[in-house]
């Protein structure tokens, strides 16, 4: 695989993850819940929420789906071919 595709491809990886994010964060304003309220259902700290919205961290998949159940929903991840 050449250099070129994967810094492509994890360009795109790394857009879908600040998508993902900014879902999640607007999931979480859409139930009204406040960032220390998220905190609090995720055992952090309100610092890391926002540093997590921000996208100031890059998370592990634990990290996105305890933020997914602290507001209500869950992640699907599936394996899509890359092309060659």
């Amino acid at each position: 695989m050449s250099r070129e595709l994967n810094d492509t491809s994890a360009s795109a990886t790394a857009r879908e993850r600040r998508a993902l994010i900014a879902q999640l964060a607007a999931k979480r304003r859409e139930l009204k819940i406040p960032p220390w309220g998220g905190a609090h259902r995720m055992a952090t700290s309100q610092a890391f929420v926002s540093r997590f919205e921000s996208g100031e961290v890059d998370p592990q998949h634990s990290t996105e789906d305890r933020y997914a159940a602290a507001v209500g929903v869950h992640i699907e991840r599936r394996l899509n071919p890359t092309a060659d």
